[in-house]
């Protein structure tokens, strides 16, 4: 004991480590514990967030790649007797796609991106099942999911660019606004021979 006292006689070194720690070293250590927790606390709320920013992303992006998909499986093509064929019935704004009562391919208005128009917008609630279609988000509609039909300038008849956007729904505003964090999505549809 006398050598780790560096000289002292050991009933001087002994009373020097009973006192302990001061009542400042203690408040020193817990109020550097405290401020490491609300730092610790704080990340991890920032990394929550993050995640349900990161998984809304990826629902706004899978349900515009699911319509852009339905779309580009829709008939457009020129048949064997060298005749143009297009779909113009099938109804994509309804679950199930129906063969009869909808636009199909047809050429939408120039604001079907940016304004809910019938035959060219459905609603989806949050796990991104479907809630209905028109021109009105019904109640439980999370996202809303436009899409449009554009014929090639130069060849009508022969090229379609087709976009998507899905649009997160905000809680005081039914009528959706294209925003960081929404999903669009296009490609270019060409007439092929079969």
């Amino acid at each position: 004991m006398t050598l780790a006292c560096s000289g002292h006689t050991a009933s001087r070194c002994s009373r020097r480590s009973e006192r302990g720690f001061s009542l400042l070293e203690v408040m020193t250590a817990t109020a550097l514990m405290a401020a490491g927790l609300v730092v610790i606390a704080q990340l991890f709320i920032i990394a929550i967030d993050a995640a349900r920013w990161s998984g809304g992303i990826t629902m706004v992006a899978t349900l515009a790649a699911q319509r852009l998909e339905q779309l580009r499986g829709l008939a457009f093509f020129v048949d064997e007797a060298g005749a143009a064929v297009t779909d113009s019935t099938t109804d994509l704004s309804v679950t199930p796609p129906a063969a009869a009562g909808g636009r199909g391919l047809l050429a939408s208005p120039a604001s079907a991106l940016t304004v809910d128009t019938a035959g060219y917008v459905d609603y989806l609630d949050a796990a991104g099942q479907w809630v209905g279609t028109g021109t009105t988000a019904p109640s439980g509609a999370v996202y809303t999911r436009r899409w449009s039909v554009t014929p090639i300038a130069a060849h009508p008849n022969r090229a379609l660019v087709l976009r998507v956007v899905v649009l997160r729904s905000s809680a005081t505003s039914q009528a959706a606004s294209l925003r960081a964090g929404d999903a669009p999505l296009a490609c270019l549809k060409a007439r092929k021979a079969r």
